[in-house]
């Protein structure tokens, strides 16, 4: 998905963690810059891809100019939002990528809301909202995009035992 997605200049790679998605793309000849809520992230982003650009935001609210980046990327981030902040981050998203500009994004499929106490043998305190596919990709369209291509997929050995959603999209309006 990321390789057929129609990115122009600069991408945003959001919620970036450690910046593996943000790798796959520069090695692609790409310009990303990493964003993350998480400073402990960046550092450790910073450390693995010293050449790249890593900037503290927070998606709902994107220092960055109306329609300045060719596309976005936002792997397995916008599930930590409420249900009342997603409409908010896409629209956001939406802001900032250039008409014609693609969003790639993916989250868990699931019912309900979540609260993660152990992530990967590890302590963890995090709350996750999960969506139908049919609400995640309309909430997409409900934004301003084009919703271009929908795969779903079940769990990899070793991962949370859910199913998966990738959107990629077309910034439309």
């Amino acid at each position: 998905m990321l390789d057929a997605a129609p990115f122009r200049g600069t991408v945003l790679d959001v919620g970036c963690g450690p910046g593996q998605v943000g790798g796959y793309l520069a090695e692609r000849g790409i310009r990303v810059v990493g964003c993350d809520l998480s400073t402990g992230m960046l550092r450790v982003a910073r450390r693995r891809a010293p050449a790249r650009g890593f900037v503290a935001c927070d998606v709902r609210q994107l220092a960055v100019g109306t329609g300045r980046v060719g596309g976005a990327v936002a792997f397995y981030c916008l599930h930590h939002l409420s249900r009342a902040e997603l409409p908010v981050a896409l629209g956001e998203l939406r802001r900032v990528i250039v008409r014609g500009g693609a969003l790639v994004t993916c989250t868990h499929l699931g019912e309900g809301d979540v609260h993660i106490a152990e992530f990967f043998d590890r302590p963890a305190d995090a709350d996750a909202a999960l969506y139908d596919a049919s609400t995640f990709v309309r909430s997409i369209e409900d934004a301003g995009f084009r919703v271009d291509d929908v795969r779903q997929r079940g769990p990899a050995p070793g991962e949370a035992d859910t199913q998966r959603i990738y959107v990629t999209a077309t910034s439309a309006t």
